[in-house]
């Protein structure tokens, strides 16, 4: 059973990532009565990497991040440390990159379809769609030996 989630996000300047997914976490975790502690990184597996570094990791059963890279830095300073991630704390990305499934062990990720993605924007630009608009991007969670 989680207790307390860490979440490490972008800043909250970078509305996609740092803002909309943030709040998306928001919503899941209060759903669920959980506890968490939130962190923004520059996005960049060096500099989430270094800010592991001062984490005290045993006060968490879970860390989410709103980006794989985020989450490689975290998973190198955990694996440096003995604290292996689906064993001793669960840890998840989002974006489904390839080295999340070759790393040893392999990380959960959230994988967004691009291909609708593309699809929304082609069809937006033909029409000379201009408009702001919020959409949602159908995902699938890739469940790994992090979680």
């Amino acid at each position: 059973m989680l207790k307390k989630i860490l979440y490490v996000g972008t800043f909250k300047d970078d509305i996609e990532v740092g803002s909309k997914r943030f709040d998306g976490f928001m919503r899941a975790v209060e759903e669920a009565k959980l506890t968490y502690h939130y962190l923004e990184c520059e996005c960049n597996i060096n500099k989430a990497y270094e800010m592991a570094r001062d984490i005290e990791f045993k006060q968490y059963d879970a860390v989410v991040t709103a980006m794989d890279k985020l989450s490689l830095g975290i998973f190198r300073y955990l694996m440096e440390s003995k604290i292996i991630p689906g064993k001793d704390i669960l840890l998840s990305g989002v974006e489904n990159y390839d080295v999340t499934n070759i790393i040893t062990p392999s990380m959960t990720t959230v994988e967004l379809s691009k291909a609708s993605v593309v699809d929304i924007i082609i069809e937006r630009l033909t029409n000379n769609d201009f408009r702001p608009q919020n959409l949602s991007v159908p995902y699938k969670i890739i469940r790994r030996e992090s979680m």
